[in-house]
């Protein structure tokens, strides 16, 4: 039988009551679980960031989950200049934005510490190693090691908030334990000195990045200072295949045209530009141009985003956050979502930045309004450091695949000019031109003709440069120093001129002034020829192999004109 349902009216209440058999309590369970579920969720939405309205902005939340990784970093070369890379003087994992050294008010240039790093939520600083253009060929590999000595101390200072990392995996390692890592980079290939050798042992050191030239050229790659863009020659070919090899990443920033073409052409990695802005947008020679991110596109490599106001906009003073983030959006244009990140560059010298990015702390102000627009959260994962995780697993994985292939032992022979004392054999640098080595008589026996032993390595003046003696002091300052004869007070003997004081015989008895086995080469007492000194280094014939830029007497190279 169908049930009957009854309905009756509560005469004081007005209320129809619906007489089915109800559990109260049942009622009363549900209608409470209900109500916490909603609870529930509006509390979880509130937290998460659900609402765009009331919570923060993606970028606040993705450098939490994913490592930012910055491009450049000149705190190394504040380091040395300030405090001569005493690390014990700084109180890096401090806010030094007050302090007497590396305050803003003292140092135009500082903009870094741990403190600040922290606050920037930066997962992991790429270091710029700089020397000066004017140690090339000359103490380069030696301030190089220095800067690497410093950044090495630096770490071991704080080792619950630095550590080096020299491969993808330990940098994601260490970002999970909250960890800002430090990857090592030489911003310029006049730092290995034209060595295959310098540039193993960087990597040894735990070198990563190395930019091919800075604002200088070398003599195998082309600057974009550069007066005449001769690009890449073979010995850079070489220097690149060496990095491939290796697992060094090739840095493009500050190359020339030319050389970023020449290495697009024949690197197996993704290359990188770890501070650079768009020419398009700002034609300054220092950033890249269209055609050179076409190849970097079907390079898969990566341009780092300057945020120098020299390079983004033409107006300076009035470059502002805008202008970062429009540099960024056309190289997302151009390259992809995967072939943009962020370089920065603070700490370089002369370099202003927007009032909105003015140290390492403000990355979060710029992922906040990036995310105004880039509404994915993976796009904005990649652009803070994922983008460069894939560049150094590309190098890492194409190095462990030619692991077993031989080392290159080119040598690069340089522009010996006003430098050459900084080396004691020439002949060295290039084995293969041994064979066509000039050699100098021995210094054991001396030439008939040559009144005393051939010039020191050392010796880069003729004879007649002396102050002491002019064109009338013939003794080479190599002579025996126990001979009087080369003491400029006391000229040597001459048989038919003897000396004027015969109460004041020679120093040394057992080692007359001359030799009358073998006579001076001017018995008359006439003023001898003036003696001009050779190139204390062997004269080498370059190898038909050799690039021709690196002839004895060469015209003035890209290097020079700087």
């Amino acid at each position: 039988m169908p049930r009957k349902y009854s309905f009756v009216v509560s005469e004081p209440a007005g209320i129809l009551s619906y007489l089915y058999p109800v559990d109260s309590r049942k009622l009363l369970y549900v209608v409470g679980g209900v109500v916490g579920v909603v609870l529930v969720v509006i509390i979880w939405s509130s937290l998460s960031g659900g609402s765009s309205e009331t919570g923060p902005q993606p970028g606040s939340t993705v450098l939490r989950q994913a490592p930012l990784i910055v491009g450049s970093n000149y705190f190394l070369t504040n380091l040395n200049d300030l405090v001569h890379n005493q690390v014990s003087k700084v109180k890096f994992d401090q806010d030094l934005k007050n302090d007497t050294i590396f305050g803003t008010t003292s140092c135009k240039s500082c903009q870094t510490d741990l403190s600040r790093l922290k606050s920037g939520l930066v997962g992991s600083q790429i270091w710029s190693i700089d020397v000066p253009c004017a140690a090339e060929y000359k103490d380069a590999v030696a301030l190089t090691l220095e800067r690497v000595d410093a950044i090495h101390r630096l770490i071991k200072q704080y080792p619950n908030s630095l550590s080096l990392v020299t491969s993808s995996i330990e940098l994601s390692k260490n970002f999970k334990e909250k960890q800002v890592s430090s990857i090592l980079a030489v911003t310029s290939g006049h730092s290995i000195d034209g060595r295959m050798p310098v540039l193993r042992m960087l990597y040894d050191m735990g070198v990563r990045v190395m930019s091919l030239t800075s604002s200088c050229s070398s003599d195998w790659a082309s600057s974009y200072s550069s007066t005449t863009d001769s690009g890449l020659s073979t010995f850079g070919q070489d220097v690149v295949k060496e990095m491939n090899r290796l697992g060094i990443v090739i840095d493009l920033s500050e190359s020339s045209y030319n050389t970023q073409l020449g290495v697009l052409n024949i690197t197996k990695t993704p290359v990188i530009f770890s501070r650079a802005a768009a020419y398009t947008l700002f034609n300054n020679n220092r950033n890249v141009k269209d055609d050179v991110l076409e190849k970097l596109k079907l390079n898969k490599g990566l341009v780092m985003v300057t945020f120098a106001q020299q390079y983004i906009s033409n107006n300076v003073k009035n470059a502002s956050i805008s202008s970062v983030i429009d540099h960024i959006n056309y190289f997302k244009g151009k390259l992809g979502v995967t072939g943009v990140g962020i370089g920065a560059e603070y700490d370089g010298e002369s370099l202003t930045f927007p009032p909105e990015l003015s140290d390492v702390s403000t990355f979060p102000v710029l992922f906040d309004q990036l995310g105004n627009t880039w509404t994915n959260r993976d796009d904005l994962k990649n652009l803070a450091g994922g983008n460069l995780l894939r560049v150094l697993q590309a190098a890492e994985e194409y190095a462990k695949k030619v692991q077993n292939s031989p080392a290159d032992e080119t040598y690069q022979l340089p522009v010996l000019q006003s430098n050459a004392t900084c080396y004691s054999d020439f002949s060295s640098r290039n084995p293969k031109s041994l064979s066509e080595t000039e050699v100098p008589p021995s210094p054991q026996s001396p030439s008939p003709s040559s009144p005393s032993k051939s010039p020191s390595p050392d010796v880069q003046n003729p004879p007649s440069s002396n102050p002491q003696g002019g064109s009338q002091n013939p003794p080479s300052p190599s002579s025996n120093p126990q001979n009087p004869a080369s003491n400029p007070q006391n000229p040597p003997s001459n048989p038919q001129n003897p000396p004027s004081n015969p109460q004041n015989p020679p120093s040394n008895p057992q080692n007359p002034p001359s030799n009358p086995q073998n006579p001076p080469s001017n018995p008359t007492g006439s003023p001898p020829p003036q003696v001009k000194a050779e190139n204390p280094s062997p004269k080498i014939t370059p190898s038909p192999t050799s690039n021709s830029s690196q002839s004895n007497s060469p015209p003035a190279s890209p290097s020079q004109t700087r």
